[in-house]
């Protein structure tokens, strides 16, 4: 969706801007989380 690299994604979740959750042995990103990250860009560009 973000169409950003893997390594990318994972540096946002570590900084805390984009939430995940951890089902398993797998780290999933909330439809949500997605769509509250980019608002906050789009509100940061304003």
């Amino acid at each position: 969706m973000l169409d950003i690299g893997r390594c990318r994604v994972f540096d946002l979740i570590n900084s805390g801007d984009l939430l995940s959750v951890k089902i398993g042995a797998s780290r999933r990103i909330p439809e949500q989380a997605v769509r509250d990250y980019v608002a906050r860009l789009v509100d940061g560009a304003a």
